[in-house]
Order: structure tokens, then sequence, then C-alpha cells
């Protein structure tokens, strides 16, 4: 199972419902949504979730951010950060085939 594959499992999708974002409902039978100025935006949101669009592309990063060792130094409180949000179902660490294979 690849990794989409897995988020959607996570997230109850199926073929009769693929729907995202399964908490957010669209309001229809309340007398405010037909005049609500973004119910087409909220419609899309809960039918195909939020896609992002940037207005330029990134540029191309030729050196590492002063910062760039701060996770290498960090390091022991990000696995402890990372093992305790795993144990409460609040992170998901996946990992590629690529990397699996090593």
């Amino acid at each position: 199972m690849n990794l989409p594959e897995f988020v959607r499992l996570l997230r109850g999708e199926s073929p009769a419902d693929s729907r995202p974002n399964k908490n957010l409902e669209i309001p229809s039978n309340h007398p405010a949504w037909v005049s609500y100025e973004h119910n087409s935006h909220w419609r899309a949101i809960v039918d195909h979730g939020v896609i992002l669009y940037w207005k330029k592309a990134f540029g191309k990063q030729d050196k590492p951010p002063p910062n760039h060792g701060s996770a290498r130094r960090a390091l022991n409180t990000i696995v402890k950060n990372l093992r305790a949000g795993q144990d409460a179902d609040r992170t998901i660490i996946a990992r590629t085939a690529e990397e699996a294979n090593r």
C-alpha cells in the first residue's frame, strides 16, 4: 500500500464517500446557507480538501539556512516528541519503499 492509499485509509475515505474532511458538513438545511457568499469554496473544501496555489515559484536555495544544524543539535528531543506523537496517534511516520530497503 503506498502512502496516499494509507492516508485515505486513515481518513476513512472509500469509493462510496471519498471526502477527505469527514467532520466538515455542508449545512444545506440551514436558511443562511443559500445566501452565504463563500458556499462554493466551502463545498470544494469539504469535497476535495484544501488545495494550495502559489503566486510564484520558490527560488532555488543555493546554501543551507543559518539554522540548518538545529535539527541535528536537537535530534534527541525531536525523536522523543515524534515517538510521543506516534503513541498518542497524533503523528504518522512513513518511510518510502526506497528507505525501507536500506
